[in-house]
């Protein structure tokens, strides 16, 4: 019979909402925590989909979709290439796109920004389409990347659905080691987390109380089984 200790992890539930974000505030909270490791897919219902981004452009607005691309009129800006500056919500990413970060408040300047969506789009970047492994915990904000004190002349929201996958993060052995064939050592870590390994072992043994946790010495109290 095997005995071991475990240091478990705890699965939870598959969370999905569906939100309309607004353009006219840096950030909005969401309502989900993440864990390290869990996966977050977000989708934008229609990529189409427009805001009013601003004054300029065809009759005298622009509008922009969840990836910061404009439509006919905008000029230059609106192409979904340029990032924003350090006025921005989140500073060097693109400029009129969908923004997303952990923790914090809906103040700008807090919380850490999730991974980029999208290679080359800057640290955050969500757009119309997002699936990424999200490594730190935390409270989920979505937001729009406006130069900070500028949304008052923006107008509308993206409506998105908002996915954290259930189930443990994806665990990988690192070592497994026994010793004469009476117990066994298994080392593990868990990926996509800066989380420290764990280590589970199991002893044979005849004795149903038996429980190695108690044997101060393998050689003094356990010189038969362990």
């Amino acid at each position: 019979m095997f005995f071991g200790t475990v240091f478990s992890l705890t699965a939870v539930a598959q969370q999905t909402v569906k939100l309309n974000i607004p353009v006219t505030a840096p950030w909005t909270d969401i309502g989900i925590d993440i864990l390290p490791g869990q996966r977050l897919q977000i989708s934008t219902h229609d990529p189409s989909q427009r805001v009013q981004f601003g004054l300029g452009g065809t009759f005298d607005i622009r509008t922009c979709n969840a990836d910061g691309i404009g439509d006919e009129g905008v000029g230059t800006g609106l192409d979904g290439t340029q990032p924003i500056g350090p006025e921005g919500t989140l500073p060097g990413t693109i400029l009129a796109s969908l923004i997303g970060k952990i923790g914090g408040t809906t103040a700008i300047g807090t919380g850490t920004p999730v991974p980029e969506g999208k290679p080359g789009k800057g640290a955050g970047f969500v757009g119309t389409s997002y699936n990424q492994v999200v490594p730190v915990g935390g409270r989920l904000f979505l937001g729009f990347n406006d130069a900070a004190n500028t949304f008052f002349d923006n107008a509308g929201s993206f409506s998105e659905t908002i996915t954290v996958q259930s189930g443990l993060p994806d665990i990988k052995v690192i070592d497994a080691t026994t010793s004469d064939f009476t117990s066994i050592s298994l080392k593990y870590s868990v990926a996509d987390s800066d989380s420290p390994a764990f280590i589970f072992r199991a002893y044979i043994s005849s004795d149903e109380m038996f429980d190695p946790s108690d044997l101060p010495t393998r050689s003094t109290r356990c010189p038969r089984y362990c």
